[in-house]
């Protein structure tokens, strides 16, 4: 017969240490290999131009402002006229507002066309592009409108793909850049924020394969994943559940755990706990002017805890013990 070991407070805290360092050991591993095999660009030149999606706001008016003051032009693309006044009170000479709405195709046409022309006649080289523009919904995925389902990956997904498509011919005659922002919910999928987690997927999909089919050209794509950042837009997600939880009973009767008064609480926690946007505008600076971008940045934190690590250890978890760590968050 073999041995049979009972199971003992000292052999749990041997198995958790030797986990520990199996992650730990993963962890040098990959930043090892992400060192070895890191590839040189060609370094953008300052006074050359970076356009910059939904940046009326939040991640995108943040890293605008830092980029215009680091030399840069940064066309800022909005979509009322409200916005193209406040960003020109600012007083900053190298932020230039565009009406763009990229859910529509005739709109990305014209701000592309303008931009383009802009930037001929005076000889400025066009070196980046940041897709940020985003909306945020959560629904449970039954009953998730598919109007606005299909609005959003049109901002997410469409929009940004067309674009890009549109600049692309002259972001590569400069070996410019592509940073595209994702979210850390394409890789920590929560509940009823499947539909805005599969979007970014989507994103990261076109993302990586764009990296592949330009790197020939010298020109670099980045995905930022960012988790839980001060901006408006966190704050409008809270709002979005108060305001379904009391128009949708038929919602609440099906999936009332979700919205509950201490998930709200829970929400609106992680919220007060969300990194600044200097985070953010850190990785896209990083990803439009290191000369070894990354291909991907985690950035910020969900209620405290860094996203990085989340990422990773969700990756490492069998499928069912990620759906209970995943619960702990819902």
């Amino acid at each position: 017969m073999g041995m049979v070991h009972k199971i003992t407070p000292d052999l749990l805290r041997g198995v958790a240490l030797g986990l520990l360092g199996a992650f730990v050991l993963a962890i040098m591993s990959y930043h090892l290999t992400v060192f070895i095999f890191r590839k040189r660009f060609p370094v953008p030149p300052k006074g050359g131009a970076i356009v910059i999606t939904g940046a009326s706001t939040g991640i995108g008016n943040h890293a605008a402002q830092h980029l215009a003051r680091q030399g840069y032009i940064v066309y800022c693309t909005v979509r009322k006229p409200a916005d193209v006044e406040a960003i020109q009170a600012l007083g900053l000479p190298n932020l230039r507002p565009i009406i763009m709405d990229v859910a529509q195709a005739k709109s990305i046409e014209n701000g592309a066309e303008t931009i383009l022309a802009e930037l001929s006649k005076n000889n400025i080289p066009l070196i980046g592009l940041v897709n940020n523009a985003g909306v945020a919904q959560k629904f449970p995925l039954e009953f998730h409108p598919l109007t606005d389902l299909r609005s959003m990956f049109d901002i997410h997904v469409i929009g940004p793909l067309e674009l890009t498509q549109r600049l692309l011919p002259a972001i590569r005659a400069n070996k410019g850049r592509i940073v595209n922002l994702s979210s850390i919910t394409a890789l920590v999928l929560l509940p009823t924020g499947a539909a805005y987690g599969a979007s970014k997927l989507a994103v990261e999909g076109i993302s990586d394969g764009l990296r592949r089919e330009l790197v020939d050209f010298d020109c670099s794509v980045s995905i930022v994943q960012p988790a839980y950042v001060n901006t408006a837009i966190f704050k409008k997600v809270t709002q979005s559940i108060d305001t379904k939880v009391e128009v949708s009973p038929e919602i609440m009767t099906t999936y009332g755990y979700f919205f509950r008064t201490e998930k709200r609480i829970k929400d609106r926690a992680a919220v007060d706990k969300a990194s600044p946007p200097s985070v953010t505008t850190d990785a896209i600076t990083h990803a439009l002017t290191s000369p070894y971008p990354h291909t991907r940045y985690i950035v910020a934190n969900v209620s405290g805890i860094p996203a990085f690590w989340l990422g990773w250890l969700v990756w490492l978890c069998p499928d069912r013990l990620a759906d209970f760590i995943m619960g702990k968050f819902s």
